[in-house]
């Protein structure tokens, strides 16, 4: 059984049932709402006539169609067929259906249509839409437009198009995502001219053909400016690759002339502000001007060797813009080319510097060339520097600036020991006051002036053994004032022996240290003289029966000793000169010195308790025979005393007594037993005893 789908009027309003459409349905109320007697069949979705009981309101339209209520209906979608159990059939019978010829119809349903005539009318012929509203009752989403030929399509223009795609091809009736490359979003910047889609760029020239403002597809598929800076040009010529934009400047070495310096903020060119701004962009131009251009210089702080001035007309360093900012082999500026050259006339130099006046040989301004330039207190020329100089060498120099400094040529004072001994080998040492001196100290004397004398630094002979501080410590004042070497010097102490008859080869002098036991009875040439000194109470103790010391021939001196324990103490006979100096000669048994024939020069010498001798001519203390007669041969008895011996102090015999001592004498004889002097001696005690008279400490 088939039953006729019904059609209602748009809005209804009066047409004619050729221009009505088909009322679409999900549920029976869809129908209802619309006019009563009515109902939908849900598996084409349309609203029929109800067949349960014929609706008044169903009644045949004037073309063979449904009439309800008189009011015009549009010819039925299809017949449907209600079999004998459908829930909505009361019977079998059929409904009017008017004047329907459905035994072989063109279409029962739309869906039976072709796409250019999609709409099936109720004689079930396939006819053209005339609205979207014909086409909506399809329920088919990709044809919900009518187009201008009568088909139902998905579009005729984009107002039927989802936020998918958004886009209707006119030319094929689709919804589609894109018709141009400005349909497309950034992400996917594209058209694919194949389907509609937006897609990623593949090549730049797909960019280009887009956009000419992003003619670059990235890595990503995005259409950008850049990819690097062959997409760039004009101003903005520098792609920033971290943004894909072109930029003025990425750094200063895009930037020149009053924009030098490139804002890393907003990457454009900008002037300079400070000399930092410079320094970083370009480190060969790092002053600031006042235009904003970065350039060599404003002042001479950013300029150096070999250029170390600040050309202000310019901005840019130069070697020179005066003389005075030239020197040595250069000293002359050449003012139009701005550099240094050598010297041609003393004129050029006189100009340049007057205090440097003369052309060298070498092309340099100096101050001398010979002594002519030079005067008062520098009056010589260093022809090596080409500077006038108060010396040259040290023997200009004198007094307390003795020493010629080899920096500025001028004396001054010595500061060490060692530039004297350079500059004066004579006054080696360096005196407090800067003076060279012979000495400041004993280190820088020797020979016969071993002894500094501080008052005046010179040096000098010694007058002690105390001045003689190194071994053996003997001082020969009596002969040249040289402190004795070890060489020449026989150490004897207390336990020591003596040479008994002669004095070693090379020996000159017998230092006796202590109390020394023995007798000494020496042979000795005519030279050299020999000397026996007595040190640390030296004390030379004979043996009671023979002379303590007795010496025949030769040249002796003894000093500082005692002679005891002698019978007697000391015999001088040969031509023997015998030179006493601070001797003690006492306590001895047979007298205390007896000089026959001997030369003598006796000088603070104590002749005391010694015992008589009652030989040829009785004596106590000094006996004196055969006493030379040659004026060149010494006959002195000074400052010396004779007391308390045992016989006569003094006895002269055999031969004049005459003694070449001053005048009045200065010997003490006093208190010695059988008279003080005697014989045929021409002098007398000089009295009490006094610093002129007797033996001195």
């Amino acid at each position: 059984m088939r039953f006729a789908a019904l059609t209602i009027c748009t809005l209804f309003a009066s047409c004619l049932p050729t221009k009505s459409e088909t009322v679409t349905c999900q549920t029976d109320e869809d129908c209802t709402s619309v006019q009563a007697g009515f109902k939908c069949d849900v598996r084409r979705r349309v609203c029929v006539c109800d067949a349960t009981a014929r609706s008044p309101g169903c009644a045949d339209a004037a073309d063979g169609g449904i009439k309800f209520d008189s009011q015009p209906v549009v010819p039925i979608d299809a017949a449907l067929e209600v079999s004998p159990t459908d829930s909505n059939s009361v019977d079998a019978t059929p409904v009017d259906v008017g004047s329907v010829d459905v035994a072989k119809p063109e279409c029962e349903i739309s869906a039976d249509c072709p796409a250019t005539t999609p709409l099936c009318s109720p004689g079930g012929l396939c006819r053209t839409c005339a609205t979207a509203v014909q086409c909506a009752i399809l329920t088919d989403p990709a044809r919900t437009a009518c187009s201008p030929s009568g088909a139902c399509v998905q579009c005729i223009d984009d107002t039927t198009c989802s936020t998918v795609t958004p886009v209707c091809n006119k030319a094929i009736s689709r919804c589609v995502q894109c018709v141009t490359h400005s349909s497309c979003p950034p992400n996917v910047p594209i058209c694919s001219d194949s389907n509609g889609t937006c897609v990623a760029c593949a090549t730049s020239g797909q960019c280009a053909a887009r956009d000419a403002a992003f003619p670059a597809c990235s890595a990503a598929g995005t259409c950008v400016q850049c990819n690097d800076s062959t997409n760039c040009s004009g101003t903005n010529s520098v792609c920033d690759v971290s943004l894909s934009k072109c930029v003025q400047c990425l750094a200063s070495s895009s930037c020149a002339g009053t924009t030098p310096v490139c804002s890393m903020s907003s990457h454009t060119c900008i002037g300079c502000g400070a000399k930092a701004d410079c320094t970083a962009a370009d480190p060969n131009h790092r002053a600031c001007s006042g235009t904003g251009a970065c350039v060599e210089c404003i002042d001479n702080s950013t300029c150096s060797d070999p250029a170390p001035v600040c050309n202000m007309a310019t901005s840019t360093c130069v070697e020179c813009l005066t003389s005075a900012n030239c020197a040595g082999v250069t000293p002359i500026c050449n003012t139009a080319k701005h550099i240094c050259a050598a010297c041609g006339t003393a004129a050029e130099c006189q100009q340049a510097d007057p205090r440097r006046a003369a052309c060298s040989m070498t092309g340099q301004c100096v101050e001398c060339i010979d002594n002519s330039t030079c005067a008062g207190a520098r009056p010589l020329c260093d022809t090596s520097t080409g500077r006038c100089a108060q010396c040259l060498t040290h023997a200009s120099c004198s007094g307390a600036t003795p020493i010629c400094s080899s920096i500025g040529r001028s004396c001054t004072g010595c500061a060490t020991a060692v530039e004297c001994a350079a500059a004066d080998p004579e006054h080696p040492a360096c005196a407090a006051n800067g003076a060279c001196v012979q000495c400041t100290d004993n280190a820088t004397c020797s020979g016969n002036t071993p002894i500094c004398n501080l008052a005046t630094n010179t040096c000098r002979a010694c007058g002690s053994d105390s001045e003689c501080t190194a071994a053996p410590g003997v001082c020969m004042s009596h002969q040249d004032g040289r402190c004795a070497s070890t060489g020449e010097t026989l150490v004897v102490a207390s336990t020591g022996a003596l040479p008994a008859s002669t004095v070693p080869a090379g020996i000159r002098v017998v230092l006796i240290k202590g109390n020394v036991s023995g007798t000494v009875a020496w042979a000795l040439p005519d030279s050299p003289q020999i000397t026996l000194v007595g040190q640390n109470a030296g004390t030379l103790t004979g043996r009671s029966s023979t002379p303590t010391l007795h010496v025949t021939g030769g040249d002796l001196y003894v000093r500082g000793l005692t002679v005891t324990a002698g019978s007697p103490g000391i015999v001088a006979d040969g031509g023997a000169i015998l030179r006493l100096d601070h001797v003690s000669v006492t306590n001895n048994s047979a007298g205390g010195i007896i000089l026959d024939g001997a030369a003598f020069d006796i000088r603070n010498t104590i002749v005391t308790n010694n015992g008589a001798n009652i030989a040829t001519s009785p004596f106590g203390g000094i006996l004196l025979l055969n006493t030379p007669s040659s004026s060149g041969l010494p006959k002195s008895i000074v400052l010396s005393s004779v007391l308390s011996n045992q016989l006569v102090g003094i006895v002269c015999a055999n031969g004049p007594g005459a003694l070449s001592s001053p005048t009045p004498t200065s010997i003490l004889v006093a208190s010695n037993i059988g008279g003080d002097i005697s014989g045929t001696c021409d002098f007398s005690s000089c009295g009490a005893a006094s610093p002129t008279c007797g033996a001195q400490p």
